[in-house]
């Protein structure tokens, strides 16, 4: 984006409540200082050393690329998918891209067709759980189960969408701490 409009209009993907016009003009007027005191000192940021190898990247594409698998791609931001999909392109089965919006330790807010790429017909959600047993999952969604997330799809989900496991196991235990100690032990080395 490089205009206040592009931003003022643009929504607000996995947030649950949206910005005002005059808080996201103080938002836009943030970013710009920042990017000015950037320029104005020669310096770039991470985003911007993807976006340039990004552009970088379509001036002079780099051959012998068939593909790109990536995971944990909810921890990706936009800009990053859309280098990766410049390596490739829109070639069938060039963009592998895995991830669980669940597990995102990152803010993501956008979605792959804000970044140029369509999934239509071509993506797979991966319903079966191998990792956890059901005992686990079980215990897991029943603490998250008021949370909800957005894919990069903007697809607003609660919970897992699991349609089998293939492990058990025992039971989770809980332990409960009775109350805070009042003091922090004191601790010697020998």
């Amino acid at each position: 984006m490089t205009r206040f409009e592009q931003y003022a209009g643009l929504g607000r993907v996995g947030r649950e409540h949206g910005l005002p016009v005059e808080v996201r003009q103080a938002v836009w007027d943030l970013h710009a200082a920042y990017d000015g005191g950037l320029r104005m000192r020669g310096l770039t940021d991470w985003e911007d050393v993807v976006l340039l190898t990004r552009d970088a990247l379509r001036e002079r594409p780099l051959a012998g690329y068939d593909a790109v698998i990536f995971d944990e791609a909810q921890d990706l931001s936009c800009a990053m998918v859309s280098l990766l999909h410049s390596l490739v392109g829109d070639r069938p089965d060039g963009l592998t891209l895995i991830g669980d919006g669940q597990q995102t330790i990152y803010p993501g807010g956008y979605t792959l067709g804000e970044v140029g790429i369509s999934l239509a017909g071509r993506g797979v959600v991966l319903d079966v759980n191998h990792r956890n047993t059901a005992e686990n999952l079980d215990f897991a969604k029943e603490m998250v189960s008021s949370d909800s997330f957005t894919d990069m799809e903007s697809v607003d989900g609660a919970g897992d969408a699991v349609s089998a496991v293939t492990r058990n196991g025992p039971a989770p235990v809980v332990h409960r701490a009775g109350r805070a100690p009042t003091t922090m032990p004191r601790c010697s080395i020998a």
